[in-house]
């Protein structure tokens, strides 16, 4: 049986304490190294990361957070997300600039505190508004293509007539002067409900030459330029465009009737 207090006994067993010792404290630094490492990789990933994380305490301390400054500006909503009792969900942030950012927040709870995200979705928000704006816009030029095929029939009777009435009054110069003004005016809901009709229909453009000066003389007609306007068409005989006919005409229409309205008297 070993001597306790022999000596020798006593200084194998110290050396090895000591080894062990030494060999516990090299694999404590090898450790501490890797644990620097991965720290120093975390804190890289969460700097890199697209949105902001606050981790608070139980009474709302900040404990850390990947952006170490508050954010420059102002939430427009409520308390920031590293205050306690900040809303969850779609938030409005007003930046130093004045300019609005929508950012969302989400809250995750931990054993000691909780955890905040906030992530920024402007550019999804303002695309889902401009998709939402495009299927209204959609619904209402469908409604005004329905709306503009019911008009113009009885519009198109209405034109008739009031031409009818015209002709029948050419020897009284006070009734044919108002059934000319019903004309221009049956003239001028034709061109809108026709404009409405245009804008709401996928264009199939069909290009081909125009006789440039031809084609404004019949402008000048379906645009109802009254006789005693004065018209000149300086374009030379020879002067061609190749465009949709019907496309370019109704611009013609338009033009022509714009400027008709803009002159004085």
């Amino acid at each position: 049986m070993p001597n306790p207090t022999d000596p020798g006994q006593l200084m194998e067993a110290f050396a090895a304490f000591t080894a062990a010792s030494d060999q516990l404290q090299t694999h404590y630094e090898l450790l501490q190294k890797q644990l620097e490492l991965l720290q120093n990789e975390f804190q890289t990933v969460l700097e890199a990361v697209p949105f902001a994380i606050w981790v608070l305490g139980e009474n709302g301390e900040l404990r850390f957070s990947n952006r170490p400054e508050v954010l420059p500006g102002t939430f427009m909503d409520g308390p920031p997300p590293w205050e306690l009792d900040s809303p969850d969900g779609l938030r409005r942030f007003r930046d130093v600039e004045g300019m609005e950012h929508f950012l969302e927040q989400e809250t995750r709870p931990t054993k000691e505190g909780q955890i905040v995200i906030l992530r920024n979705v402007t550019e999804q928000h303002l695309r889902a508004q401009q998709a939402n704006r495009e299927e209204r816009l959609q619904a209402m030029g469908m409604m005004a293509a329905e709306l503009a095929h019911e008009i113009r029939n009885p519009l198109g009777s209405l034109a008739l007539f009031a031409g009818m009435l015209v002709e029948d009054l050419q020897n009284t110069p006070e009734p044919l002067e108002l059934a000319r003004k019903i004309q221009e005016g049956v003239q001028r809901l034709n061109t809108l409900v026709t404009n409405t009709l245009t804008f709401s229909r996928d264009l199939n453009p069909k290009p081909s030459p125009i006789q440039l000066k031809p084609f404004w003389e019949e402008a000048k007609s379906a645009a109802g330029v009254p006789d005693n306007l004065e018209w000149r068409n300086k374009i030379p005989v020879s002067a061609v465009w190749y465009a949709d006919p019907g496309l370019l005409r109704q611009v013609a229409v338009n033009l022509l009737q714009n400027a008709m309205r803009a002159m004085e008297n």
